[in-house]
């Protein structure tokens, strides 16, 4: 079994459960790191079910960390949202944080879980990309992710929609300049297992999405089951680490105070 989750999320946002109750989960299962990543969404736009009370959490995490035999993470999930890049390097620059993942659930300013039906396939995926590409641009400019989340996150959607996958071979023309930027930089890929909890039972990034960002050269990776419940901490993620050493990936990334830690894969 994999020991390492680096992404839970509670109560204080999406999550169905406090963060004790993740923390106490994890740890009878054996676990030995985790890191809590509940969602911070700073738009004026978008209502989500992000952290009001930021120092709560904070103080809530830290706490929780010092009483667990477990190494806990204090961590975020951000989105990109124009406009607000500065404020949020700032609002991170300024906390005790050991961890930001930034995904996209809100492209164009637009739930990520409504893709627009009268559209093709290739148009919902040049619109999800577009902002992904900015995303990266933005994490790099301004520092505020070490990890960028279930990058083409939009396929739990759009596959049930069109019943595939769109072919690798069309997506790549959307995505190889962002995912040069990405693999030239220290920013890590997040290896999601969620899928194989949805309808499309598959990882985010899918297979061939992950083959091209390691024929790029991508080798930096965190590992994630996206828990929102106890019974999804960890789950899959033994397979996600099989994937990686299969693929030829010899280790993964953990944080603490926002610096990298290498750890082999075969140690997990």
């Amino acid at each position: 079994m994999t020991l390492i989750d680096y992404q839970l999320h509670t109560n204080f946002s999406d999550g169905k459960a406090s963060p004790e109750k993740m923390v106490r989960t994890a740890e009878s299962m054996g676990l030995t790191e985790v890191a809590i990543t509940d969602h911070l969404i700073l738009s004026d736009r978008i209502v989500g079910p992000g952290i009001v009370d930021l120092s709560a959490y904070f103080d809530r995490i830290d706490r929780l960390r010092e009483l667990s035999s477990i190494a806990v993470r204090i961590g975020l999930e951000v989105d990109y949202f124009p406009g607000k890049e500065t404020k949020l390097e700032e609002m991170l620059s300024n906390s005790p944080l050991d961890f930001v993942l930034l995904s996209v659930h809100y492209p164009g300013n637009r739930s990520i879980s409504s893709p627009d039906h009268t559209r093709s396939h290739q148009e919902i995926a040049k619109s999800y990309y577009d902002w992904w590409s900015r995303s990266i641009d933005a994490a790099l400019e301004y520092h505020i992710a070490d990890s960028i989340g279930h990058a083409d996150y939009f396929k739990r959607w759009t596959i049930p929609l069109f019943g595939a996958e769109l072919k690798i071979e069309d997506q790549i023309p959307l995505i190889k300049t962002a995912v040069h930027n990405l693999v030239n930089s220290n920013l890590c890929i997040d290896f999601n297992t969620s899928g194989f909890r949805h309808e499309v039972n598959i990882p985010y990034p899918s297979l061939p999405f992950l083959k091209f960002c390691l024929s790029q050269g991508a080798r930096k990776f965190t590992l994630s089951s996206d828990a929102h419940q106890p019974d999804q901490i960890g789950h899959r993620l033994t397979t996600a680490t099989q994937i990686l050493l299969d693929l030829g990936v010899e280790e993964i990334y953990t944080f603490k105070g926002r610096r990298s830690v290498r750890l082999p894969l075969s140690s997990l």
